[in-house]
């Protein structure tokens, strides 16, 4: 039974459409769910007891690792915008394109926290839209000068 419940569980953890990280008290990988290998390239099996600086040696975790942190020793929850932190993890789009994204952070279970969970939600649509609509308005004001 318990093999069937665990099976449930993953299989939802997969089918999300967000990427989804389990950190342990020690800031390394516990899990992370398909839409992460699919952003990253990087198996579950191949990540699985790093941490994120070995993942992903490109990005600029300061601000990430200080979340995490604040997460497992103080039980609080942080939200990392592209807006701020464009740089933070170097992910990708299926079509290969680098991914802008948002990344929030919270504690998982009750206190003391043992382990944290990252999101990460790809906002690249609403990003290009708000450039496009940028750019438009941008014309419009050119033009009436």
């Amino acid at each position: 039974m318990r093999g069937t419940e665990n099976a449930f569980w993953g299989g939802i953890f997969d089918a999300l459409d967000c990427g989804l990280i389990v950190l342990d008290s020690d800031g390394c990988v516990l899990t992370w769910n398909a839409w992460m290998t699919a952003a990253t390239d990087m198996a579950l099996r191949d990540v699985v007891g790093m941490r994120l600086r070995q993942a992903f040696p490109s990005a600029a975790l300061r601000r990430l690792n200080s979340a995490v942190a604040d997460a497992i020793q103080l039980g609080a929850s942080s939200l990392l915008t592209h807006s701020l932190h464009p740089m933070l993890l170097p992910l990708k789009t299926r079509m290969g394109r680098s991914l802008i994204h948002d990344v929030s952070v919270r504690p998982v279970g009750e206190k003391p926290y043992t382990q944290c969970l990252i999101q990460v939600f790809d906002v690249s649509i609403a990003a290009e839209r708000d450039q496009v609509l940028r750019a438009r308005q941008n014309a419009r004001d050119a033009a009436v000068v």
